[in-house]
């Protein structure tokens, strides 16, 4: 099967047939699955965003085996299968949902703090673990709203820091590391090699990864860097492409 997951807003045209949302002002989330074969649709399913215009934003999904798993971030309160689910503080949390073939979900799992935290990066390996990376600006993480020992102290090092996390497919939390530098670092992308886990992105100023430390020219520079951590999450070294001085690599 093919997975298209996006964004819509007011009600969007799924095969002739309108599917209006619950407002048309915030930001919905969709995910759904069409035949390889000819095209045709198999299922929509709609992520439908109750309070506020930043809504719903599905950034990657990923088939594996009978399981589909969807991350992304969200704000206020969504709703999931007749589920309402209210994220920290009204703020952005990172979102990871796993679904079955035809598009029932089976579970969710958050990272979330009081300020905004996304997830961008997913990956799973051929043990079925589940990788996913992003940035926060929280000055701590949580990454399940009902359990009390969920709670990671993550000290915001300035601006966004970063987030690596691998779940098992039952959505148990495997391992959280969380690291940054005195500006804002993004994960843009991650991929698997052997054992390895290779997450790139941008840094300013300086980004710590394990005993290493890189900076940039300038402190209001951005340079790109490639971080590379094995599967049980512990840092290995890291790569940077740096400019000449007062430059954004990104």
């Amino acid at each position: 099967q093919i997975l298209l997951v996006g964004q819509f807003r007011d009600s969007t045209l799924v095969n002739d047939d309108i599917a209006p949302a619950v407002n048309n002002v915030n930001l919905h989330g969709f995910y759904s699955s069409f035949s390889s074969q000819d095209g045709a649709l198999n299922w929509w399913k709609a992520i439908e965003s109750l309070h506020g215009k930043e809504g719903v934003y599905l950034t990657k999904s990923f088939p594996s085996k009978d399981q589909i798993i969807l991350i992304g971030s969200f704000a206020d309160s969504i709703v999931i299968e007749n589920d309402t689910i209210v994220s920290r503080e009204k703020s952005k949390d990172a979102i990871i949902i796993n679904s079955g073939s035809s598009g029932s979900v089976n579970w969710v799992n958050f990272i979330s703090g009081t300020l905004d935290d996304e997830a961008h990066s997913l990956l799973i390996d051929e043990n079925d673990h589940i990788f996913v990376s992003g940035h926060y600006a929280s000055p701590f993480l949580k990454t399940d709203y009902d359990t009390p020992d969920s709670l990671f102290t993550a000290s915001n090092k300035g601006g966004t820091d970063l987030f690596m996390s691998r779940y098992s497919t039952d959505g148990q939390l495997n391992w959280l590391q969380t690291t940054g530098g005195r500006g804002d670092e993004r994960i843009s992308e991650s991929e698997l090699f052997g054992e390895q886990i290779i997450v790139s992105g941008y840094y300013s100023d300086s980004l710590v990864w394990g005993d290493n430390t890189v900076t940039t020219k300038g402190a209001a520079d951005k340079d790109l860097f490639m971080g590379y951590m094995d599967s049980e999450g512990a840092y290995t070294y890291i790569k940077t492409l740096t400019g000449t001085g007062n430059s954004h690599e990104e």
